[in-house]
């Protein structure tokens, strides 16, 4: 029986990019995190980039960019690797929280879904080779320190 190894699980490796996109946008929102993880295995895994409360947001806009990076950040590892992408349910999440802040702020006149969707996409290929970079890392050790997320 072969030992199981977290840095070759795609669904982990898929996992820490869709983390390590979050980071990545938050950080270039200006918005402080303390945690990066992934836990678990296969259809089982999962994520955060934990965000203090109590922050002043000083950029909505890039939040809520950041919230949506994530998905896009599995999707594009998913593409580049040949694999199924995560299950939409994955971001079930990361959406409810889109949509809530964007009634909470008042944003969905000035910003729709697909408006944020594609300034996700762009903030991930902007990044992507620190995000693959990062990636089997992340998997492998199931936590990074948010000093390794490059700054804006």
């Amino acid at each position: 029986m072969t030992e199981y190894d977290p840095a070759t699980d795609s669904s982990r490796l898929a996992a820490a990019a869709h983390e390590l996109a979050h980071a990545i946008g938050f950080r270039r929102a200006g918005v402080s995190i303390t945690e990066i993880r992934v836990k678990g295995r296969g259809a089982a895994v999962h994520g955060w980039v934990y965000v203090p409360g109590n922050q002043k947001i000083r950029d909505p806009r890039g939040y809520l960019v950041a919230v949506m990076a994530g998905r896009a950040g599995d999707l594009r590892w998913a593409d580049e690797h040949g694999q199924h992408p995560l299950p939409a349910r994955t971001c079930d999440d990361d959406m409810t929280e889109a949509r809530k802040l964007l009634r909470e702020w008042e944003l969905k006149k000035d910003h729709s879904k697909r408006e944020l969707q594609v300034a996700a996409r762009s903030l991930v290929r902007a990044h992507w080779r620190h995000i693959v970079r990062l990636v089997p890392e992340l998997a492998a050790h199931g936590r990074l320190s948010p000093s390794r997320i490059p700054s804006a």
